[in-house]
């Protein structure tokens, strides 16, 4: 993975340094994972962001015991099913947040693309879809205790768009991943153009 440091305060993966590997219906894409010498297929995170592709029309979803898991849907219609639960129809940009040891299916109309957030306590994390026109503001987080691990990410899910975080603008391509460090994890963030990205925020309690 190759990362373009623009600044101490922000780092910037592009789609093309990503690592690709298999699952049994798809693909997945690593975005981020801590800690960074964390290994997904030894079950050895704290927490994970990631992208995958479902190209079974059916699938079952990986057991993940102690990992609470949220699911967007970046491409498609999926049919979430979660063992004793009612199931959970999801469109474009809509989310589910579920148990990772509760047996879960998944039924679509092949392809379709998601977004994963995986966590392990003490970690709790959410997703936020924003659709971007020119000069939107994204608002800065609230107040951050000292002693919580937070983390803010951009993914940009439709591009090229062009940010300002802070004194820096830099330019981020469909399938990019921004990461944000010290004092930008609290700043407003503007939206020079259209596009569609997705905040990623994890902190411990």
């Amino acid at each position: 993975m190759y990362v373009l440091e623009v600044d101490t305060s922000m780092n910037i993966i592009r789609k093309d340094s990503l690592n690709t590997t298999t699952w049994s219906g798809g693909t997945t894409t690593e975005l981020r994972i801590m800690p960074e010498d964390g290994v997904y297929s030894e079950r050895r995170f704290d927490f994970r962001v990631s992208t995958a592709t479902v190209e079974a029309g059916e699938s079952t979803f990986t057991s993940l015991p102690g990992v609470q898991r949220h699911l967007m849907i970046l491409e498609g219609i999926i049919n979430l099913r979660h063992q004793g639960m009612e199931p959970a129809v999801l469109n474009v940009f809509e989310q589910d947040t579920f148990d990772g040891g509760v047996m879960t299916q998944s039924m679509s109309e092949v392809p379709v693309v998601d977004f994963n957030l995986m966590l392990k306590p003490p970690f709790k994390g959410r997703l936020v879809h924003h659709a971007c026109v020119a000069e939107t503001v994204i608002s800065a987080l609230g107040n951050i205790d000292e002693d919580q691990a937070v983390y803010r990410d951009i993914y940009c899910a439709k591009g090229p768009v062009e940010i300002v975080v802070g004194n820096h603008s830099v330019r981020l391509f469909t399938g990019d991943y921004l990461q944000l460090q010290g004092r930008e994890i609290c700043t407003e963030i503007q939206v020079n153009n259209h596009g569609d990205l997705i905040e990623v925020n994890v902190w411990s309690e």
